[in-house]
């Protein structure tokens, strides 16, 4: 939640995920890296992300024998480090991948598959290649909106294959909607999240409807976080809400009021007192 004065208040769930970077291989390289990397290169690459992902499976199935040997007897020694992933591996909680290459994204859903796991994929670059797999395993996708004022955000929507379309990473999130993948926007950062409203509003402009748009910033993240009671405003939710002067995905708009958890929140700060100070000069 955006208020509290520790880590502690601010958090609506202290463990939510098991974050997991899916290997790439050279299938993740961009077209600088393969432009810069010889063939021997590459495949050296290839082969360090195949070995990545063996030993993802073999940690994932290891987890998740000791977890059921444990539950049927309690007397098996205690291994710390696997006992904290037990949740995950028996797919209580969710495992979030990092993935945006093709394969990367059909190789963590293989896996999750394969183990059982309650898979989310992160990043999902070219996830728009795999909807008919992400619909039909049902695995939501959470997409990293890019700050077109930092260095670098050119890079996060470049395509990974040079012969994809200069706009895929614009376009994925039209087609992960009507294809009827779940899927939520994230800031990136958490310096980021005061104009992730604006920037999922670009994605307005190719293809994705308005109400989807809000959908992916309120129940659909709600949904796929596991947070029934936040998303939307109904009996029995969490009175978390605020009111604007407009349209919130248009960057003009303002935030009028806001309420979280049923007690309002105060919107002064340092910029609306210079406003204040200033306005009437």
């Amino acid at each position: 939640r955006m208020t509290g004065l520790t880590n502690e208040e601010i958090a609506i769930r202290p463990e939510w995920a098991m974050h997991v970077s899916y290997p790439e291989g050279e299938s993740g390289l961009g077209e600088f890296a393969r432009a810069n990397l010889s063939a021997e290169e590459q495949a050296r690459v290839g082969a360090a992300g195949s070995s990545r992902a063996a030993a993802l499976r073999e940690f994932f199935g290891r987890v998740k024998r000791y977890g059921l040997a444990r539950r049927a007897n309690a007397d098996v020694p205690l291994d710390a480090k696997l006992e904290a992933a037990i949740p995950y591996a028996l797919g209580e909680r969710p495992v979030v991948f990092a993935a945006n290459g093709r394969r990367a994204i059909e190789g963590a859903v293989a896996l999750a598959k394969e183990l059982g796991l309650k898979a989310v994929i992160e990043g999902g670059k070219e996830a728009w290649k795999v909807v008919d797999l992400l619909k039909k395993e049902d695995v939501p996708v959470i997409l990293p909106l890019p700050v077109w004022a930092q260095p670098g955000a050119a890079g996060q929507v470049a395509p990974l294959s040079p012969f994809d379309p200069y706009d895929a990473w614009w376009a994925t999130p039209a087609l992960l909607n009507r294809a009827g993948v779940r899927f939520a926007f994230a800031s990136g950062a958490s310096e980021n999240t005061y104009n992730l409203p604006m920037r999922a509003g670009q994605a307005c402009a190719w293809g994705l409807p308005k109400a989807a748009a809000l959908k992916a910033l309120t129940t659909g993240a709600a949904g796929i976080l596991g947070l029934d009671d936040l998303g939307s405003v109904a009996p029995g939710k969490r009175a978390t809400f605020f009111l604007s002067s407009g349209d919130p995905l248009e960057i003009a708009t303002t935030v009028k009021l806001m309420m979280i958890d049923g007690r309002p929140v105060s919107l002064e700060n340092h910029w609306t007192n210079l406003y204040e100070k200033y306005r009437d000069r």
